[in-house]
């Protein structure tokens, strides 16, 4: 009876492409969880074409202010120099 305990060619070849299948599945693994925990783009900046006076309408329309806040600050904006 034959029992060798050793690996043959077609043996080191399986392994061979075993170990660059897990490799490319680990950075897939890393790039796919990069991915979901980076924060969407969050620019403060208002978009083109709007005014301050715009921005301020549209969050006190969403109730993200209330109405002193809204006055208080259209007087301030009244009071800036216009650009």
């Amino acid at each position: 009876m034959y029992y060798s305990d050793h690996m043959n060619g077609t043996d080191w070849a399986a392994m061979g492409i075993m170990m660059v299948f897990m490799l490319i599945l680990v950075l897939v693994v890393v790039w796919a969880i990069a991915q979901w925990t980076r924060p969407a783009d969050r620019s403060t900046a208002p978009p083109a074409g709007k005014s301050s006076r715009d921005i301020l309408d549209e969050r006190y329309a969403r109730g993200e202010i209330d109405k002193d806040e809204y006055q208080e600050r259209r007087r301030t904006l009244d009071h800036l120099p216009a650009r």
